[in-house]
């Protein structure tokens, strides 16, 4: 089976668009286009039941391209490959490719991830993915490059018990500040390093109670600049399901990292429309209560209570969105009505 196609966009603004850096959109009018393919193969390739090829090419003002393969041996195990190269002038408006940086562009890669379900509830999981930045970057005046690796383990004990073990570590060249042998301040390309280890309990406790827990660490080290700093995160979760309409999710979550630099991030779930993935750092804890109710077949409502406290510090945030205190509490209303 193999199928092939082709895009082409041109978008026009009213009033020109001034870069503030180099490489970026400028001018009035944008324009992009590509094309892309898929070739798959049933048992022909090796001891690979299934081969699927890929790739596009794009261009616009410079030029972009993935190209990357999907085998499939019997129904456990599955490997990806893909090779990605975004040029440093490649400007495209509605780009969203897959790598490092989300604006699909200045970047070069390989990525390889594979999945095997070693028993009957027992899945291993993991990829790498290495990639370099050949132009400078916002944050960083000199070219960089850098690797992610991961190892996921999930394992069904029973039933209604899950656990997940995740292992991370990544390294990046960054530009830190720092000072020389006659105190002077500098900004020199070092590498950091970044490990976090993650337990996930799961447990269905009944038939409309589920209870989740989660254990994180991490540290983070720059070698030549003999400094690291680690940090931690825990967290309960409780969601009953009181009736068919109603329901309710609680959370109650305890952090502490030597600064945002070590920080953890925990997803969390919100109002419909609204996406909840916070950076937790310095030392507090934070709780939420969700409810969702179904009033009728075409009325829902929801509420969210949420409330972070940060020990040892006189605010929170900065600028406009500063908050005078130690608590920030939020709490959010929505009614859905469909038909």
């Amino acid at each position: 089976d193999w199928n092939f196609g082709g895009w082409f966009y041109r978008s026009t603004f009213d009033k020109p668009i001034v870069a503030d850096r180099l490489f970026e959109f400028d001018g009035r009018t944008a324009m992009a286009g590509g094309i892309d393919g898929e070739v798959h193969f049933g048992g022909v390739v090796g001891s690979a039941s299934h081969v699927t090829l890929f790739g596009e090419l794009a261009r616009s003002e410079g030029v972009a391209g993935v190209a990357g393969a999907v085998l499939s041996f019997g129904r456990r195990t599955n490997v990806a490959a893909l090779l990605r190269s975004y040029s440093p002038r490649f400007v495209s408006l509605h780009a969203n490719g897959f790598g490092e940086r989300s604006d699909t562009k200045n970047e070069r890669g390989f990525y390889i991830g594979a999945e095997t379900e070693i028993s009957r509830g027992f899945r291993l999981t993991g990829y790498l993915d290495h990639y370099a930045f050949p132009w400078r970057t916002f944050s960083n005046p000199l070219p960089a490059s850098g690797r992610d690796i991961l190892v996921q383990c999930e394992a069904s004990l029973t039933r209604t018990c899950d656990l997940v073990l995740r292992y991370s570590h990544k390294k990046q060249e960054s530009s830190e500040s720092s000072t020389d042998s006659l105190q002077r301040s500098i900004r020199p390309m070092v590498d950091r390093h970044q490990q976090k280890l993650r337990l996930t309990a799961t447990l269905q406790a009944g038939k409309n109670l589920r209870l989740k827990g989660r254990a994180e660490a991490t540290t983070v080290a720059y070698p030549l600049l003999e400094r690291s700093e680690k940090g931690f995160l825990f967290y309960q979760d409780i969601q009953h399901k009181l009736s068919r309409s109603f329901t309710l999710e609680a959370r109650l979550i305890f952090f502490h990292t030597d600064s945002y630099d070590s920080r953890l991030y925990e997803y969390e779930n919100d109002l419909r429309g609204v996406f909840a993935n916070l950076a937790l750092y310095g030392k507090g804890w934070r709780w939420y209560l969700l409810m969702r109710w179904r009033v009728a077949d075409i009325i829902s409502f929801s509420a969210k209570y949420a409330e972070t406290r940060k020990e040892g510090v006189a605010s929170l945030g900065s600028g406009l969105t500063e908050i005078l205190g130690d608590v920030d509490n939020r709490i959010g209303v929505q009614v859905e009505i469909t038909w």
